[in-house]
Order: structure tokens, then C-alpha cells, then sequence
């Protein structure tokens, strides 16, 4: 393995030179070592790039396809993946419609969740739970904003423009220069919002009047997500740097699983909520409702069922 000890072991036993004394300007002045080093650097990056592709067919791949297919929540966090995504372009298909700007909005953030919850599976096959972690509350921001313009439609091209305005400002900010019309149109956005707009959820200004309660916690209580929301703020002790990350990584791995099934709810939810918000027939309602709860209690014995 390139990554057990033997490699750099080997690279120091080989080494025969015994003096690494600095000179008076604390460097070690030694043609020797240095004509070493630059050998055993050429002969590491050699070796390196010989076994890479055993290496990662081993200790990567392998591993990984082994978790896919033998894991429990491994594949059931795919089915929950395959369904919800074949849901969602179903429904997509159906009543999905370009020029509404409500049904634009909350399509592109249901798909957005779905990306997500890809990145979540594949650093589960990784085992990266400090990812996973992370990306679950990304997902749960995501879940919130979703949920929040579907309860309040009026939010939904404040949110498109937003979207406009935020990326127009960072090519500004970055690369210095826009171009007319993309100048002409930032104005527009400029005499249509005022100064707050451009905060992270100023976009939310039409319900939340106060701005310094524009935030995802104000969304989630108005919601009733508390349940999620408690999730949310625990985990931000094991995803930032910690004594506790770092001396209770077992713990931390033990709380996955609940988290993976949180994600997992998360997205069903807005496949099912994305029915109600794009006004679905009935049976659709139905058939696919009953489908994604009866997979949730045959699969892992939903602990509660969250109002949708």
C-alpha cells in the first residue's frame, strides 16, 4: 500500500548520511543529502504513479462499491435517491411550467436538493462523516427555503431576482467589470429592492419585515420545523473545528444514521410537497404520497411522520 509506513520507512533507512548540523545560517549544507532527497523524490513520485490505479481500485473503489452494495443504508439511501428523483421528473413533466415564475422557483429547488443528496450518498461510500455533516445542512437550508416560498408564493420572484442581482454583484466584485446590459439590469434591480436586498435573505423582506430576523431559523419556526432545526444546530458542533471533533470522531460517526434518514425525509417531503405547491391531481397526490411513506415504513420503520 503507498499509504502504510514501508514507503517513507524506506526512505529513511536508505539514507546513509549521519550529519545535519546547519551552518551558521541554520542550513544544512550537504551535496549529498540534497542529491539524495532529489533521488528519492524522482523514485517516490515513480512509485507513486506505478501503483496509483491498484491503489485506488483497492483502497477506493473497492470499498466503496462494497458500502453500495452491501450497506443497508447504503442502498437505501439509493432507492430513496432513484424514486424521488424519478418523482420529481415525473412531476416536472407533468405540470411544470417556464413561465411561471412559482413553479420555476421551487422546480430548480427541489432539483437542487436532489444534487445534494447525491453529494451525501457519495461521501457516505467515502465514510467522510464530517461531510455529510455539512452537506446535510445545506440540504436542510435548501428544505427550509423550499418549503418557505411555497407557503408564501409572493416570494418566489423576489427570490429569482435575487439569485440575478447576488451573481451579477460577485462578477463585479471579483472580476471588476460587467457588461452594459448586465449593468443596466443590476440598476433595475437597484430602483426595484433597497439597500437590504442583497443580504443573504433579503429576499425573504415581503414577510419578514425586521432584518435582522431574515434568517433560516425564522423560516424554520414559522414552518414548524423544529424537529429538523434541532438537528441543524447540534450538528454544528461536530462540523466546525472542535476538541470535541477531534477526540469524539466515534460519537460523531454514531449520529449518521439519524441524519441519513433526516436527508432522506427531506427529500421525499419535497416531492410530495412539490405536488401540493404545482397543484396535482389526486391521484397523483395519492398514489405517489402513499408510495414514498409505505417505502419509509417498510425500510426503516419511520419514527414519525412529518406534516406535509
Amino acid at each position: 500500500m503507498i499509504t502504510d509506513e514501508k514507503l517513507i520507512k524506506n526512505f529513511i533507512e536508505k539514507c546513509k548520511i549521519e550529519d545535519f548540523t546547519p551552518n551558521s545560517l541554520g542550513i544544512i549544507d550537504n551535496d549529498k543529502l540534497s542529491d539524495y532527497i532529489d533521488e528519492m523524490i524522482t523514485e517516490i513520485k515513480y512509485y507513486i504513479d506505478e501503483n496509483m490505479f491498484e491503489e485506488i481500485i483497492n483502497n477506493k473503489i473497492k470499498a466503496e462499491v462494497e458500502t453500495a452494495t452491501v450497506n443497508d443504508t447504503a442502498k437505501m439511501m439509493n432507492t430513496f435517491f432513484m424514486i424521488s428523483t424519478s418523482t420529481y421528473n415525473y412531476i416536472i413533466s407533468k405540470y411544470y411550467k417556464e413561465e411561471n415564475i412559482y413553479k420555476k422557483v421551487l422546480g430548480n429547488i427541489a432539483n437542487y436538493s436532489l444534487n445534494i443528496f447525491t453529494q451525501i450518498y457519495s461521501l457516505y461510500l467515502s465514510g467522510c462523516t464530517m461531510g455529510i455533516l455539512s452537506q446535510i445542512r445545506i440540504l436542510y437550508e435548501n428544505y427550509t427555503i423550499f418549503n418557505y416560498i411555497g407557503k408564501y408564493s409572493e416570494l418566489a420572484q423576489c427570490y429569482f431576482d435575487h439569485a440575478v442581482y447576488k451573481k451579477y454583484k460577485l462578477f463585479k466584485e471579483y472580476w471588476g467589470k460587467l457588461t452594459q446590459d448586465e449593468e443596466n439590469e443590476m440598476n433595475l434591480y437597484r430602483k426595484k429592492y433597497d439597500d437590504t436586498f442583497i443580504d443573504d435573505f433579503g429576499w425573504t423582506f415581503k414577510i419578514i419585515n425586521e432584518r435582522n430576523k431574515r434568517k433560516i431559523i425564522t423560516m424554520a419556526e414559522d414552518l414548524q420545523l423544529l424537529d429538523y432545526t434541532e438537528l441543524y444546530k447540534v450538528s454544528s458542533n461536530y462540523i466546525h473545528p472542535s476538541s470535541f471533533s477531534v477526540f469524539h470522531t466515534k460519537i460523531i460517526n454514531g449520529l449518521v444514521p439519524k441524519y441519513i434518514l433526516s436527508s432522506i425525509e427531506m427529500i421525499t417531503n419535497n416531492v410530495m410537497h412539490l405536488l401540493k405547491y404545482y397543484e396535482a391531481n389526486e391521484k397523483d397526490k395519492i398514489l405517489i404520497r402513499n408510495v414514498l411513506y409505505g417505502l419509509r415504513e417498510d425500510l426503516y420503520g419511520e419514527p414519525k411522520i412529518y406534516e406535509i
